[in-house]
């Protein structure tokens, strides 16, 4: 089971957080203490950057650009221009330690819209962690943070109306008993707050799990493992639900390859509503091509929502673009292969994908889909002081229920300059499509932005 003095305009849905489930008293609401406790541990460690005595280190970037598009609102006709004026500020925080780490990565950006077509808002990503080793090897407190922007509806354009920032926060302790010396006993405890900007999924969890590994070799070794979870939402409209996870699973690291794969089954209890149970299958797969090239698979078939991806991984962004981010509290199926290539060399950097994934929900049919599609990235160094970057994807997504079909893609050309020793400029293209079967959803939207920035 992987920095909340933020700007962003989050509360501006209600003006207090309370628990509002009058059906189960026996849970209090960890969102207020748990955000001090998190506003706590991100002071502590910016303070650290100041202490030479610590080992942290930290680097920043300060930009401002603007941002023109000619057809803002993404949509099919009746298109409107912008201009968006950028500031923003990217942050890199790392701390090792004997007593404890901690990193901080953190690309925030203020968006004024000069022409009024939207509200000026706060957007970005940020990841926080904290491990602070209590008892070294035996026992560690976990505190995470991982704040998102996402989409409200998923069939719908991705532009700003139709966005929200989405925070997951999540604390609790590691416990390790070594039985042998190639057995061990893991337990793990999470306290799960998530929180919505807009849409009313705010939720809280109760995480476990348990699990015993057994070291069969130097680099093989099989786990028996259980995880538990008990979700409840604040709105009565959601479901509240307990999850049990139980699998077999196997990992193995070699000169060139890492393999983790686990098989058994997922058995969801919903509260006043049908339960649902099935198998779960995953397997990731990295292999080292050469020195500078790696490979990497990634493949399941399980049950899950919003909330458990937010809550495990952190990072709910779909394996595309924002197109296919959202957080729904519906169950799903889903099938997933993704299929990456990365190289590095001197001069030039090439990341490559493939993937595919089909989504079976259990109550809203309507968001049962399946898709494809492709990225690529060449980022190339003609001069020391000169990077050109080519991005590009495309996705093509297919709504089972609706026989409605989505080509979207996207393509952009970014140019790098290095001023001097700190100061950068920066330079972008881009074009996003989307061509739909039903009347109404496609659109085709151009951006260019100039911009400088200052990095430390």
């Amino acid at each position: 089971m992987t920095s909340h003095t933020l700007p962003f305009p989050v509360e501006r849905r209600r003006s207090a957080r309370r628990c509002r489930s009058p059906r189960r008293t026996r849970r209090t609401c960890p969102t207020d203490a748990g955000r001090r406790l998190w506003l706590s541990t991100l002071v502590w460690c910016m303070m650290a950057t100041v202490d030479p005595a610590l080992a942290a280190t930290s680097k920043y970037t300060l930009g401002y650009r603007l941002e023109y598009s000619d057809n803002i609102r993404l949509s099919e006709t009746n298109t409107e221009s912008e201009l968006i004026s950028i500031p923003s500020i990217d942050y890199d925080f790392q701390h090792r330690s004997a007593d404890w780490d901690g990193t901080i990565l953190a690309q925030l950006q203020y968006q004024d819209y000069v022409d009024n077509t939207f509200d000026d808002r706060w957007a970005g990503v940020v990841d926080a962690a904290l491990l602070w080793y209590l008892q070294p090897q035996r026992l560690t407190w976990v505190t995470t943070n991982y704040f998102r922007q996402v989409l409200i509806a998923s069939r719908q354009a991705a532009n700003p109306a139709n966005q929200q920032l989405v925070n997951t926060f999540s604390t609790g302790p590691d416990l390790v008993l070594r039985l042998s010396a190639v057995d061990e006993l893991r337990t793990e405890i999470r306290g799960v707050d998530i929180y919505e900007e807009q849409t009313d999924n705010d939720n809280q969890r109760l995480r476990g799990a348990v699990r015993w590994q057994h070291l069969t070799s130097p680099v093989t070794t099989w786990s028996l493992n259980y995880e538990y979870e008990d979700t409840d939402y604040d709105s009565p409209s959601n479901i509240d639900f307990t999850r049990h996870d139980y699998f077999v699973r196997y990992a193995a690291r070699g000169a060139r390859t890492t393999m983790t794969a686990d098989i058994g089954g997922t058995d969801i209890r919903r509260r006043n509503a049908p339960d649902t149970d099935g198998s779960l299958a995953r397997i990731t797969l990295n292999y080292r091509l050469s020195r500078i090239a790696d490979l990497a698979l990634a493949a399941h078939d399980l049950l899950t929502e919003g909330g458990y991806v937010a809550a495990t991984q952190g990072d709910l962004a779909e394996l595309a673009t924002l197109a296919g981010n959202f957080v729904s509290p519906d169950i799903y199926r889903e099938r997933l292969v993704d299929l990456a290539y990365t190289r590095r060399g001197p001069t030039n950097n090439i990341a490559a994908s493939l993937y595919g994934y089909d989504r079976g929900y259990r109550i809203d049919r309507l968001q049962d889909r399946r898709a494809a599609g492709v990225r690529f990235q060449l980022d190339y160094d003609p001069a020391p002081m000169i990077r050109l970057t080519l991005s590009a994807s495309y996705r093509r997504t297919r709504y089972n229920t609706t026989e409605r079909e989505d080509e979207d893609s996207v393509v952009s050309f970014l140019y790098q300059h290095r001023l001097g020793t700190t100061l950068y400029l920066n330079s972008e293209l881009r074009r996003t499509e989307r061509d739909s079967t039903a009347a109404g959803f496609s659109y085709l939207e151009n951006r260019v932005s100039l911009g400088l920035s200052y990095r430390r």
